[in-house]
């Protein structure tokens, strides 16, 4: 019974589709980090133009993308990261310990190169791709705050071109095509 009642409990806090964790998963262990002044590297990621993927090659296709963009994530993950699947084409990753900014942008970068990669072999390329918002957690931040800044940056790529990344509180993106840095 106890061991039912795990998986029921691991079931709720994990997607289906993807195997990722879900948003409530986040919420709760992302603070207990924070409450634990852990410092760290909080990736709010969208999927660009995913709605293009369903419309022209059917939601077969479409999920197939989100399990594929999961498989990235994973690949650039550690045991101990927190990698979920918010709703949709939005996933947040959340890396403990990772404060190095250069190492957050190969990341960042390496995620969206990858991806690009496995959609293009499938026979997918340039239908969709990755845009990622970054905020640099000091340790003691709340959830709330750091959420909505990492949004903040996201938007801020997906108004200046997506297909890239942005720290936040920074004034340029970087366009992962070109190695250009955008003001």
């Amino acid at each position: 019974r106890t061991q039912q009642m795990e998986q029921a409990t691991m079931r709720s806090l994990t997607d289906a589709l993807t195997g990722l964790h879900n948003r409530d998963f986040l919420e709760k262990r992302l603070q207990e980090l924070l409450d634990e002044g852990h410092a760290g590297t909080l990736f709010m990621i969208d999927l660009d133009n995913f709605k293009g993927i369903n419309d022209t090659y059917g939601h077969i296709v479409g999920d197939k993308t989100l399990q594929i963009f999961a498989e990235v994530l994973r690949t650039y993950s550690r045991e101990d990261d927190i990698v979920c699947r918010l709703a949709g084409d939005e996933f947040v990753t959340f890396y403990p310990e990772l404060t190095e900014r250069e190492i957050a942008a190969k990341k960042a970068a390496d995620i969206i190169r990858l991806f690009a990669e496995k959609m293009n072999s499938l026979g997918y390329p340039d239908v969709v791709s990755v845009s990622i918002g970054i905020i640099m957690a000091k340790g003691g931040e709340d959830y709330v705050s750091l959420y909505n800044n990492a949004d903040k940056s996201l938007y801020f790529v997906k108004n200046n071109g997506k297909n890239a990344y942005h720290f936040y509180g920074e004034h340029k993106i970087v366009c992962e095509d070109s190695s250009t840095v955008v003001d």
